[in-house]
């Protein structure tokens, strides 16, 4: 499996400063006003490529509605059937063969998510 080192995922994860503790009018050294951080979480996926290699990243981002939803499809622990046998959703890998309504399908990605604080 190869490694790509983790980024961000073109974001600013500067220090977060809730509202509350900032006082009335604080502001940024430019000037502007400050506003609150969205919550970031860590997202790790693994994919099968085109050449049937396994390749994984990790990639910082919001916890919003258009990457959480993505993550949502199985939760820890659930067992699946697979032509190998029974196995945890955590440990399946892109190319393992997975039981559908459809028959056997090849898994191609992967996906898990956690919090990370904004400091």
């Amino acid at each position: 499996m190869n490694k790509t080192p983790n980024t961000t995922a073109g974001l600013a994860v500067a220090p977060y400063t809730s509202p509350t503790h900032m006082g009335r009018g604080a502001a940024s050294p430019s000037g502007q006003p400050l506003r609150a951080k969205h919550l970031m979480r860590r997202y790790e996926v693994a994919h099968l490529t085109p050449s049937k290699t396994i390749e994984d990243f990790s990639k910082i981002a919001p916890a919003m509605p258009v990457f959480e939803d993505t993550f949502a499809a199985f939760g820890r622990g659930a067992i699946l059937r697979t032509q190998s046998g029974m196995m945890a959703v955590e440990d399946l890998l892109p190319s393992d063969n997975v039981l559908t309504d459809h028959g056997y399908q090849t898994l191609l990605w992967h996906g898990t998510h956690g919090l990370k604080s904004g400091r």
